[in-house]
C-alpha cells in the first residue's frame, strides 16, 4: 500500500485476483464477520510465488481519500491491525520482526545518546540506515509516480517506529468489530 499525497488523496496498490480462484476458495466468506480487512486476508491465504505478481503500471492504482485527522487515521490503522490476528503464522512473525527490529534500533541509538558514545559514531550509524533505507523507498516512490512526501521519510520512519507497536497493541486489546 502506497501512503497519502500531499494533496490528501490516498494511491494504494491493489491486489487482482482472477474470478475463478475467488469462486473456488470461497472468496471473503471466511472473514466475511469482519469490518474491514477481507480482501487483504484473502490474499493472505491464497497467494503464493506461482500466482501472484506486483503491478506497478499506473493504470492499477485505486486512489481514496486520506484521512482528514490523527484521530481517524488513528482509528483506521488500529483497525487494519484488528485483522493481523488472522494472518498465517509466519506472515504475523515476519511483519512483527519488522516493527520490533526498527523499534529496537531507535531505542538502542537513543540509549547511546544518553550513555553520551561518541555522537558522531550514533549519527553515522542512523545515516548508514536511513540511505540504504531512503534509497530503496525512492527507487519504490519514483515506479509509483509518488515522490512528494520522500522527501519526509525520514520523520514518518521516526514517528511510525514509535506508533506501530500502540497499533498493535490497540488491536489486541479491541475487541473485533462485526457487521450488524
Amino acid at each position: 500500500t502506497r501512503y497519502g499525497t500531499v494533496t490528501g488523496v490516498q494511491t494504494c496498490a491493489l491486489p487482482i485476483y482472477k474470478k475463478a480462484m475467488f469462486f473456488r476458495t470461497k472468496g471473503f466468506a471466511r472473514h466475511n464477520h469482519l469490518l474491514s480487512g477481507d480482501d487483504d486476508l484473502f490474499v493472505n491465504e491464497n497467494a503464493n510465488a506461482v500466482n501472484t505478481e506486483v503491478q506497478i503500471n499506473p493504470e492499477s492504482f485505486t486512489f481514496t481519500h486520506a484521512k482528514k485527522s490523527f484521530g481517524d487515521w488513528m482509528k483506521q490503522k488500529s483497525r487494519h491491525g484488528s485483522t493481523a490476528r488472522y494472518y498465517k503464522g509466519r506472515h504475523k512473525f515476519l511483519l512483527a520482526l519488522l516493527g520490533l527490529s526498527n523499534l529496537i534500533f531507535f531505542v538502542l541509538l537513543i540509549t547511546l545518546l544518553i550513555v553520551r558514545f561518541k555522537w558522531e559514531a550514533v549519527l553515522l550509524l542512523y545515516g548508514i540506515k536511513l540511505m540504504i533505507q531512503w534509497t530503496i523507498s525512492y527507487g519504490a516512490a519514483k515506479k509509483l509516480e509518488e515522490k512528494d512526501l520522500i522527501w519526509i521519510y525520514p520523520i514518518h520512519e521516526l514517528i511510525h517506529a514509535f506508533l506501530q507497536p500502540l497499533f498493535y497493541l490497540s488491536s489486541l486489546l479491541t475487541k473485533n468489530q462485526t457487521w450488524k
